[in-house]
């Protein structure tokens, strides 16, 4: 599975680089009950680092943006928890993939 390593906002918002990826946990959703034609599905949790320039007026819209702490490289630093829902097997499955962000936290 290939994640993209930035996550683009919404009609020429901010992109999120993301630094890191952390795996937390993977395990058998709904304890490995069959879903039609694609089968069981497996659950993977854990953590996705971000870092964006304050000084880009694209992340102007991130509130308090020019408040935050930054790194050795002058950027700002953030994580969110993430879950990704797969096929077991993902040859049965449609190769869509439903993303949803949740921004307020």
């Amino acid at each position: 599975m290939a994640i993209e390593p930035c996550i683009q906002g919404e009609k020429g918002g901010t992109t999120l680089p993301v630094t890191k990826l952390e795996i937390a946990d993977r395990s058998q959703f709904a304890h490995g009950e069959s879903f039609g034609e694609t089968g069981s599905y497996e659950l993977i949790e854990g953590k996705v680092h971000f870092a964006v320039d304050p000084l880009n007026p694209r992340n102007q819209v991130i509130t308090d943006l020019d408040l935050a702490p930054r790194d050795s490289a002058g950027k700002v630093e953030m994580s969110a928890d993430f879950a990704v829902l797969k096929p077991s097997e993902l040859g049965r499955g449609n190769r869509r993939l439903l993303f949803d962000v949740v921004n307020r936290g």
